[in-house]
């Protein structure tokens, strides 16, 4: 995926949307949900050092048969390393309903823009 359709797929999305996996996260809009205000916390730090950032990332979180999370930067436009860093890590340290089976897959796409 390149970064023009991440950022497109992240700006039509304003949550967490599964893949095709052997398992379903059944709680997975309400928990990313709940992490929006650490999402934003990222993008504080970002905007600290960069009135001017915007952009999006998505993060793909792969949730274990047991609930555990493993979650890394998909693909990311116009953030920085640091800021996606940031969004990740709350993605991996965020508790999920166990899926069952063989795990799940989510992307987590999450976009900022300059507010005027």
């Amino acid at each position: 995926m390149d970064l023009a359709k991440a950022r497109s797929a992240a700006e039509r999305s304003d949550g967490a949307s599964t893949s095709d996996t052997s398992g379903r996260v059944a709680d997975a809009d309400r928990v990313i949900a709940g992490l929006r205000p650490k999402f934003r916390a990222c993008y504080q730090k970002g905007l600290n050092a960069d009135p001017n950032l915007e952009g999006c990332t998505i993060i793909r979180a792969r949730v274990a048969s047991d609930g555990t999370v493993a979650a890394e930067v998909y693909v990311h436009a116009g953030l920085t390393p640091d800021v996606t860093a940031c969004i990740a890590g709350v993605v991996r340290a965020a508790s999920f309903s166990p899926p069952g089976g063989a795990g799940a897959t989510l992307m987590v796409p999450v976009t900022f823009t300059q507010q005027h």
